[in-house]
């Protein structure tokens, strides 16, 4: 699971897409948190690794996460995508001195994928980092996040940490293009969390209905609920799919995956606060799990932009203009 879409031969699953973001749902119905865990590692590590990583790379830092061995994620949030990180290659040391922080990692992966920039603050790369083992390299306080992070996440602060040269990602290619491409991959993950939230909070509402239907009739009002839900969910999800169907055959699929992160999230957002209606106070257990879902889904809308920023590159492409978001 954690490198199911990772070919066989670096350790994967060697699975298709479409295998990826239906596993995705499925398991975020149950924990967002181990579905987000599992996403992170997938489309936020190993794919960034597999597409823009030499050989090399693949063999020393792709496959110890794709056997599950090990586990990975690109940098979530930070300032240091403004190019408040400085690396100093050191001659003939096949390493290089990097300086900075505001860089945020999950709390309990071992490898990072981070922005660096060059030591005149342009030219943004990107670097395989080792979160447990760089020397100069330090972690933050932990912060508790609401939602999907259970084990919450933590800053790295670089202070002349050592950091190899081969794991500088991406060599010769335009970072831009790097960094646009983990943000799709990014918003279809969150589509397929955001899904996979929406129908776990409506089969928990409807299970509740059901045992209170020989005491309480449903009233239309509760049937025009559930309807709505039970529309939002079946269309988050075709949005994910379809992203993850244009990605296996290799075709573009930026707005397909913005799409489902915009939809999804809000389809999320819609069936746990409906859901929380209709359990009302009758059950506070399950009203408190609800609660959890609520949480998860609203993260969905802010996770690698938030839906508004998503929905600005969904209109890029619709209206046919140069990109304008900035991504």
């Amino acid at each position: 699971m954690m490198g199911m879409s990772v070919p066989r031969e670096y350790g994967g699953g060697g699975s298709d897409e479409v295998s990826h973001v239906l596993a995705l749902m499925e398991i975020s119905g149950g924990s967002a948190s181990v579905g987000g865990f599992l996403a992170w590692n997938n489309a936020l590590y190993c794919f960034p690794l597999l597409k823009y990583g030499t050989e090399e790379q693949k063999r020393k830092y792709l496959v110890p996460c794709a056997t599950g061995e090990k586990t990975g994620s690109f940098a979530l949030i930070g300032k240091a995508f403004s190019g408040s990180n400085r690396f100093t290659p050191v001659a003939d040391a096949g390493e290089g001195l990097m300086n900075g922080e505001g860089s945020f990692f999950p709390c309990g992966v071992s490898l990072g994928i981070g922005p660096v920039a060059s030591q005149e603050g342009h030219n943004p790369i990107f670097s395989i980092i080792d979160l447990e083992r760089t020397p100069g390299l330090k972690r933050g306080d932990t912060l508790e996040r609401g939602g999907i992070f259970f084990f919450g996440i933590a800053e790295a602060i670089f202070e002349n940490a050592r950091i190899k040269v081969d794991g500088l990602l991406g060599k010769g290619d335009d970072k831009s293009v790097l960094l646009q491409a983990v943000l799709q991959e990014a918003w279809m993950a969150v589509g397929a969390l955001a899904a996979g939230i929406g129908e776990g909070a409506l089969e928990e509402v409807l299970n509740f209905v059901g045992r209170q239907q020989g005491r309480d009739p449903i009233s239309q009002s509760m049937e025009w609920k559930l309807a709505d839900m039970a529309v939002d969910v079946e269309a988050a999800r075709l949005f994910v799919l379809k992203a993850a169907w244009l990605k296996d055959q290799g075709k573009t699929y930026e707005k397909e995956a913005a799409s489902a992160k915009v939809f999804g999230a809000g389809a999320a957002v819609r069936a746990a606060c409906e859901s929380l209606e209709i359990l009302g106070d009758k059950n506070p257990a399950r009203r408190a799990s609800m609660e959890k879902r609520l949480r998860d889904a609203k993260m969905c809308r802010v996770y690698f932009g938030t839906s508004e920023e998503a929905s600005f590159v969904v209109a890029d492409h619709v209206i046919g203009r140069a990109r304008m978001t900035g991504f």
